[in-house]
Parts: C-alpha cells; structure tokens; sequence
C-alpha cells in the first residue's frame, strides 16, 4: 500500500513537471484567440447571409406562377438540402465562437491575476501547482473546464469544415473556409499546448487526492487493526488477572 501511494505521488509529481516543461506564449495566444475570433464571426455571418439568400431564392421560385411545376419541385428539392448546410454551418460557427469566447475570457482573467500578483507566466503555474498541490477550492475544476472547452473547439471545427464540404464552391462560403482554417490552425496549435498543461494540472491534482484518500482509509485500518490488538490484549490481561485471583488462598 505504501508503495502504491509513493508512485501515485511520484506521478502527480510527474505531471506537474511535464506542465512545466510545455513552451507557451500567453500573449501570442491572446492574439490568435482574438484573430481566430473574428474569422468565426465573419464566416458566420457569409453562411448566415448565404442561407438568407437561398430562402429568399425558395419563396420567390413558390410565388412563381408561369414555372412548370416539377422544374420548381426540382429545383427545390436540390436547394433545401445546402440550404440546411447553409444554417447548420452557421449554427455551429456561432458555437465554436461563443467557445472560443468563454476559452479567452477564462485566459484573460489569468492574465489578469498574473498583473495584480506581479508574476511571470512560469511563476503563475508554480503558483496554480501549489494551489492544486493544497487541493484548492476551484483550482483544479478550472483547468478541467478549460480543457473540455478546447475539447469542444476542436470537435465543432472538425464539423464545420465536413458541413462546409456540402455547400457548392460558388457560394463564396468556401473562401471564408478557407481564411478560417488558416486562423483556426494557429490556435488550435496553441491551445493544445495549452490545454496540455492545465490536464497536466488536473491530473495531478487528481493523484494527490487519489493518494490523501487512500492514504486515509489506510489510516482507518491500522487504527482498527490496533483498536483489535488493544482489545485482545486487555482481555488477556483480564482473563490473567481473575486466573490469578482464584489461585489465591
């Protein structure tokens, strides 16, 4: 048990090396957020704009009154479906910007703690180690949240870009595709990095709660185990003690 409880600590302090050891820029990350930002909003706004138009497109060919009916059926039943692509791209370019917001507000309130406390980027994750290390309220759940956050980034863009796929090359969302991934790239990169280092985090601030658990119920069973022996050994010394009074003339 003791040997377990040593490499759970030994692998806490594992894991708080390894976030030392990622290279992070805080500040170029804070500008990729922010560039990254603005190219989801304007390509949600072209994919908005570009399903606009496709409606606009759909109830017009409805009011027209000279148009062979199965041409109208036809044609309709080509635009619904990037008409759907259209508004469910649009959908999931706003998500992923609302998470990218939340993951730059969370950054930014780091960073804002790090100029009240007058530390460097490297001092202020010693000092969030230490606050894990104590088990502090919140520390570890914020690290958590902020790696599930980019966990959320990834999967959404990983759905635009199949989304985008199905709306034609000429409906200019492509193009905004394209200034996204290129804006997107950069700062899933970063945020990898990132979020490596708060997991790292995380975990270790898992493992030592592992440990201080485990290490209590051991606790627990030596002290039964003792309160046994104790209880063993005062009924020997009773039974010892009325042997003793018998025998006496």
């Amino acid at each position: 048990m003791r040997k377990l409880l040593v490499a759970i600590g030994l692998a806490a302090f594992a894991a708080l090396g390894w976030a030392q050891m990622i290279v992070f820029d805080p500040t170029n990350f804070v500008q990729t957020t922010i560039s990254a930002a603005e190219a989801l909003k304007a390509t949600a706004q072209r994919a908005t704009a570009y399903a606009l138009q496709l409606q606009q497109y759909q109830t017009q060919l409805k009011q027209l009154q000279n148009i062979d009916k199965n041409m109208a059926v036809g044609i309709l039943a080509q635009n619904s479906p990037e008409l759907a692509s259209a508004l469910e791209l649009s959908a999931t370019v706003r998500q992923m910007y609302g998470n990218v917001e939340a993951l730059r507000s969370r950054f930014n309130g780091r960073l804002d703690e790090i100029k009240v406390m007058g530390m460097s980027w490297d001092k202020y994750i010693l000092y969030e180690q230490q606050r894990i290390q104590k088990n502090t309220q919140g520390a570890a759940d914020r690290a958590r949240e902020e790696v599930r956050i980019v966990e959320r980034v990834n999967r959404d863009m990983t759905y635009a870009q199949e989304i985008a796929a199905k709306i034609p090359a000429s409906a200019g969302v492509h193009e905004s595709m394209q200034q996204l991934n290129v804006q997107m790239n950069r700062m899933l990169t970063q945020s990898a990095d990132y979020s490596r280092m708060m997991s790292a985090l995380a975990n270790a601030s898992g493992m030592a709660v592992e440990a201080a658990q485990q290490q209590n119920e051991q606790d627990q069973r030596d002290l039964e185990q003792l309160r046994h022996l104790n209880g063993l050994t005062k009924a020997r010394i009773d039974s010892e003690r009325r042997a003793i009074e018998r025998v006496r003339p």
